[in-house]
């Protein structure tokens, strides 16, 4: 059995525990043979693996004459607060525009961008909080820093697995036990095999632990293919319960027809998992108005209290947009004011004197005019 040593900052560790997760930041805990003053940008070495982070100040110190110390991947500024600030492009945010100005901030350097959407859209407002938040909305969770300490948004690159033994699998918790030659022949992504194992397993969380000499690497191995790690799972079971009972947010959908006051709207987004809405009440947010719709007009739908039995309109297309302007207008009052202008409004029906015309408004195209 090979002999393996890990120092952190050239200082020998006799105990080194590595936490890989499949999104984020790894970090390690380190034990010092000797004391030692770790502050800063620190190099940890277990075998062949080299890896760059940072000591966590607020997790490392000495007692007696044991060292203690947390090392983050990078600089470990993503957890670090950054300031509010909106980007605004029309043709488009760019992902990495906002990525690399925010990690700047944080000390962190952005390796290779493929997120979801190269622009995120015309508008993206960075709310002040911690710099992982950032990550979390431009790249959908889909990001992780390198042993090398650089950030990267998009999957993870697939690397079989090598030199390792599968001493143990525990089907129920989906863990794997293996003794490696060397800890750097494995990493998320990875495929083991063995021949208690039904079909090959994808390491989705990782698990370095050496104790004195002896080196164990436990995997976490994912139920299926686009599956993360164990804190992502618990924290889609937790958002599964409570979308189970509430339904929040607002939702796109685009108008079919009307029926009569109401209308039949149609979900644009089918990942969401939310039906087509046939029909639907319309509430613009101002009392007595409404609108007679054009066919294929954007709207926006929410729930009322997260109550998914009480769908409702509340929004409409902006200006400029195919069917911002709807087809019928109605603003219904005892009286009808423009408040603070020479500018009057008048109904169908009412008489009205312009200029040197007088009469009655009998058109019956639109309910409403304004002068």
């Amino acid at each position: 059995m090979p002999e393996y040593i890990a120092t952190v900052a050239g200082q020998r560790a006799t105990r080194l525990h590595l936490h890989v997760p499949f999104a984020g930041c790894w970090y390690a805990d380190a034990d010092l043979a000797e004391q030692a003053d770790l502050r800063g940008r620190v190099e940890v070495k277990l075998g062949s693996l080299t890896l760059s982070g940072t000591v966590m100040p607020e997790a490392s110190g000495t007692f007696g004459l044991a060292t203690k110390a947390r090392i983050v991947a990078g600089a470990g500024g993503w957890q670090k607060l950054v300031p509010a600030k909106h980007y605004h492009s029309d043709a488009g945010v760019k992902a990495r525009t906002v990525l690399e100005d925010t990690a700047r901030i944080v000390g962190e350097r952005i390796g290779t961008v493929s997120p979801p959407r190269e622009r995120v859209g015309a508008d993206y407002a960075r709310s002040a909080g911690p710099a992982c938040r950032v990550l979390d909305q431009v790249a959908n969770g889909a990001w992780w820093v390198d042993y090398g300490g650089l950030t990267h948004v998009g999957p993870r690159p697939a690397a079989p697995a090598t030199g390792y033994e599968l001493l143990d699998f525990d089907p129920r918790d989906r863990v794997a036990t293996l003794s490696v030659d060397d800890p750097a022949t494995i990493g998320i992504g990875s495929t083991i095999t063995g021949a208690a194992l039904p079909t090959p397993a994808t390491v989705r969380e990782l698990e370095v632990r050496l104790d004195g000499e002896k080196l164990r690497v436990l995997a976490w191995c994912g139920a299926g293919e686009g599956t993360g790690d164990r804190i992502a799972q618990a924290l889609r079971a937790v958002t599964r319960a409570e979308t189970s009972r509430r339904v929040h947010g607002l939702w796109r959908y685009r108008l079919v027809e009307m029926a009569g006051d109401r209308v039949e709207l149609q979900a644009v987004s089918k990942g969401a998992g939310l039906p087509d809405m046939l029909p639907l009440h319309m509430r613009p947010g101002i009392a007595g108005a409404w609108a007679e719709l054009k066919p294929g007009a954007m709207v926006l739908v929410q729930f009322i209290e997260g109550d998914p039995t009480m769908p409702v309109v509340t929004h409409f297309e902006e200006k400029g947009g195919d069917g911002w302007k709807p087809a019928v207008l109605e603003l219904d009052a005892e009286t009808l004011k423009l408040c603070g202008g020479v500018n009057g409004v008048a109904r169908r029906l009412d008489s009205v004197v312009a200029g040197p015309f007088g009469g009655q408004i009998t058109t019956a195209s639109t309910k409403v005019f304004a002068g």
